[in-house]
């Protein structure tokens, strides 16, 4: 990997990062990278795909499922407002919390799976940019051997000539 892909693929780690507590930031980097691929492998990532990731998609990764673990219990302490708690208190209230609580869960989940497409769409834009840098370099690489096979059949050339006016 390039020095420009690794510090694209730092700043969008850090940007993701850098919204989780230090405290967690901390953990996150301390984790080993197995440990990193069980976390996203039991919140529910494709096993195939943990084990092609690197430690920087990896921790990336884990940031993404802390920041929606957080967001998950914020919800889940938040009060209901005064009207919907009165509601509450009558018959059959607990049935009605249950049902709230259902619909946060799915809420959260909703927003684990638009973090991972948009996890997976950076992932590929990642890719892409290195794959165009790798094709940029390979095609200059042939340009540069292209320019010097035609620099040594101009000097061979030459040299035939020399050769050739010193024997007349």
């Amino acid at each position: 990997m390039t020095l420009i892909g690794l510090c694209t693929v730092c700043t969008i780690a850090l940007g993701i990062m850098d919204r989780l507590a230090s405290d967690r930031q901390e953990l996150l980097r301390k984790s080993s990278t197995e440990r990193l691929r069980v976390k996203s492998i039991q919140s529910g990532w494709d096993e195939d795909q943990v084990m092609e990731m690197d430690r920087p998609t990896l921790m990336d990764a884990a940031a993404e499922i802390c920041l929606a673990e957080e967001q998950a219990s914020v919800a889940a302490r938040t009060p209901l407002p005064a009207e919907v708690r009165s509601k509450i208190s009558s018959p059959g209230s607990s049935a009605l919390r249950l049902r709230e609580l259902e619909i946060e869960e799915k809420r959260a989940e909703l927003e684990m799976l638009m973090r991972r497409a948009e996890f997976e769409e950076r992932k590929m834009e990642r890719e892409a940019e290195i794959e165009a840098r790798t094709g940029e370099a390979e095609e200059r690489r042939i340009e540069r051997e292209a320019a010097q096979a035609m620099e040594r059949l101009r000097m061979e050339q030459e040299a035939r000539l020399r050769v050739g006016t010193e024997i007349l």
